[in-house]
């Protein structure tokens, strides 16, 4: 999704990144997030149109003309506009009075690594309960893709996210009863030919009821809790 796709809540945005931050999950940012877009393109082509000759590109080549914009766009608008909390999606919140736990299975998982800026692929499960909880909230299905993929929208440690997503679903459904499980594969490890295709990382962060596996009440769940 681009970064002009979709609604965005600045208010709930800015709560969450305090919320993070008092966390101390937060992603680490300097006073770039700072600038326009505009602003924020202009620099990053001049920049890597520098680190592209220093390579020895040709840019006099009609093929390599217009790269250090691709990828400043790029950059801005496609892959990493979640590090700015005003861009924190429009999200449903709706009043239930069920207690029965909530899962959302399949949420689709594509990053990208912090420290080689290369794609990170996976799914999340997502379980919540709002069992303990005085006003009981529910996220819809859609909503809680659009929270992940805003997440997913910076470089990110895969642990870091997991626990961001977490910390996030507990402050918005009001409860300590989350949990998140997220299955991935590192790209940058595969072009390294330091592991194969079949590897992949596991990380699973917890609160609440969920702390205890024991009560944990859906066999979906559970099942995913036996891939650790």
């Amino acid at each position: 999704m681009n970064i002009n796709d979709a609604p965005s809540n600045p208010i709930l945005g800015k709560e969450i990144e305090d919320f993070l931050k008092i966390n101390k999950i937060q992603t680490p940012t300097s006073g770039g997030v700072e600038l326009s877009e505009d602003d924020r393109i202009f620099a990053i082509e001049y920049y890597m149109k520098e680190a592209l000759k220093v390579l020895g590109l040709d840019f006099t080549h009609t093929s390599m003309q217009h790269v250090p914009h691709r990828l400043s766009c790029m950059f801005v608008c496609e892959k990493f506009w979640g590090l700015l909390p005003d861009n924190f999606p429009n999200i449903e919140i709706i009043k239930t009075d069920t207690c029965q736990p909530f899962t959302v299975e399949n949420v689709e998982i594509l990053t990208y690594c912090d420290q080689h800026l290369m794609p990170i692929r996976g799914q999340a499960t997502i379980a919540y309960s709002t069992k303990n909880c005085k006003e009981k909230l529910y996220l819809p299905t859609a909503s809680i893709h659009r929270m992940v993929e805003y997440f997913c929208k910076r470089p990110q440690d895969i642990r870091n996210m997991t626990s961001q997503i977490e910390a996030s679903l507990r402050y918005i459904l009001k409860t300590e009863d989350v949990a998140v499980f997220v299955n991935a594969k590192y790209s940058c490890m595969r072009t390294k030919v330091l592991s194969t295709h079949r590897d992949s990382l596991n990380c699973i962060k917890t609160s609440g009821i969920f702390n205890d596996l024991s009560a944990i009440e859906t066999q979906v769940f559970m099942r995913m809790l036996e891939k650790l």
